[in-house]
């Protein structure tokens, strides 16, 4: 009956119950689960990313927005020295908006530090995942708050930590209807804040991310500018290549011959796409091959839209190496500033 789902970490000190942490409405808490069906929380102040039992007790790796991680252990165990946790750089703090049928739809907002540059719209991959209060090292928002932008990071329909029915509310075809609708309202009431400046904004994501901001970039014209990695942007055609056929087929309505796959297709809005768009990949990505990546890009050049190309040649799905971390970062920095000012 608990309508999420946990990962297991591994027996409690007594082995009669197990430790599980879990996406839960945009935290990662930590809890023991008894074979009766008992839940109990043990932690929710960081995002606990592993845990495993001790005697008296547990140990954990914790973190936020704002600093690295940092050991976490319940009390009682008096046997270890906890270090003690640096302020936090950044006051980052969840807003709730809602969407068109009235669910809730919660937002985390990392706000600049130092003078603000503007505002960016950043969407989590998956799109079966949710954005919580974490560091990361490579979706850092506390990298980017540190240059002078407001992050604003919403969980729409599709995310998880909500229940499997708002989990699924993305399945059938649907990316681009009560999702992206949630993506536009988050950022309207993330701006009734009067230090987020809704005049200024940039839209940027990679995977599920990458394609939401293309089909935003696309659709609307309320972005400066858009940064698109590993995104899809003919969905037929990644059918054939990517290797995860069956998700595609299960989120986007049945095969291309059984289907409309391309309804929400990014690459179909080129004729009337406006956005400067920064599209970033890895060679070697198997999930979103790089074909998905060239064929946005050739289509903006025909188009004459303001758009550049950054491809990582030993990079897969995700960019892992310091280096194309730091290659990634300079682009985009720069691709933003060229734009946002």
């Amino acid at each position: 009956g608990w309508d999420i789902w946990p990962t297991l970490q591994g027996w409690d000190h007594d082995g009669d119950s197990v430790l599980v942490t879990a996406q839960e409405d945009g935290r990662l808490p930590l809890s023991r689960v008894h074979p009766t069906g008992a839940v109990t929380r043990l932690h929710d102040t960081d995002a606990v990313q592993s845990a495993r039992a001790v005697p008296g007790g547990w140990v954990g790796l914790g973190d936020r927005v704002g600093r690295p991680p940092r050991v976490i252990g319940a009390r009682g165990v008096a046997a270890l020295s906890w270090p003690q946790p640096s302020p936090d750089a950044t006051a980052s703090r969840w807003r709730r908006s809602h969407g068109a049928d009235g669910a809730a739809i919660h937002t985390l907002v990392v706000p600049a530090i130092g003078e603000p540059r503007g505002t960016l719209l950043w969407v989590h991959g998956g799109p079966l995942s949710q954005w919580s209060d974490a560091w990361h090292p490579r979706w850092n928002a506390t990298v980017f708050a540190n240059a002078g932008y407001t992050v604003v990071m919403p969980n729409p329909r599709g995310s998880l930590g909500r229940g499997q029915a708002f989990a699924d509310a993305v399945g059938g075809n649907r990316w681009g209807a009560a999702c992206v609708d949630d993506l536009h309202r988050a950022l309207d009431e993330a701006g009734e804040d009067p230090a987020i400046n809704l005049d200024n904004v940039a839209v940027m994501g990679a995977s599920f991310g990458g394609w939401a901001a293309a089909w935003l970039a696309g659709t609307c014209t309320r972005f400066r500018c858009a940064v698109v990695h590993a995104g899809l942007s003919k969905m037929s055609a990644a059918h054939g290549e990517t290797d995860v056929p069956g998700f595609l087929e299960r989120h986007l309505g049945g095969r291309p011959e059984h289907a409309d796959m391309d309804r929400f297709s990014p690459v179909r809005n080129a004729t009337t796409w406006r956005t400067p768009t920064l599209i970033t990949h890895g060679e070697h990505d198997y999930r979103v091959p790089i074909g998905e990546a060239l064929r946005l890009f050739e289509a903006l050049q025909r188009h004459e839209v303001d758009s550049e190309l950054l491809v990582f040649p030993d990079a897969h799905h995700w960019l892992v190496r310091p280096v194309d971390i730091e290659d990634w970062h300079e682009a985009v920095f720069g691709f933003l500033t060229l734009h946002m000012g």
